[in-house]
């Protein structure tokens, strides 16, 4: 593991790093002790495939989403933000919910 505490600390990074950036979309509607879980436990099982999780995101849906019983994406916002208080490393990205990604580049992303 100290391989993974010396890889977040540095700011230089180059093309041979295993830093890996956790990323989930959902309702979120609402957040549970499992959705965190489960950032913890694919954390743990990168680690010892060698992998540094640096971050994870939490990221509700929009509001088109239309799931019945759906709250507000406000409030859904503010509920993970609440429960991300207790991880050291996720954080919630609203930008899914705040309409911005009508004028965003679509990006490549490698999967496992």
């Amino acid at each position: 593991m100290g391989h993974c505490e010396e890889a977040s600390s540095s700011i230089i990074l180059n093309k041979n790093s295993n830093l890996v950036v956790l990323v989930c979309t959902g309702s979120f509607n609402p957040p549970t002790y499992m959705h965190m879980r489960m950032f913890e436990l694919a954390r743990d099982a990168l680690n010892l495939l060698g992998k540094c999780v640096i971050g994870g995101y939490m990221s509700p849906v929009n509001d088109a989403y239309k799931k019945k019983d759906l709250l507000p994406a406000i409030h859904r916002v503010k509920m993970c933000e609440l429960v991300c208080k207790s991880s050291s490393f996720v954080m919630v990205d609203s930008w899914e919910d705040c309409g911005c990604r009508r004028n965003f580049p679509q990006t490549e992303v490698e999967t496992a």
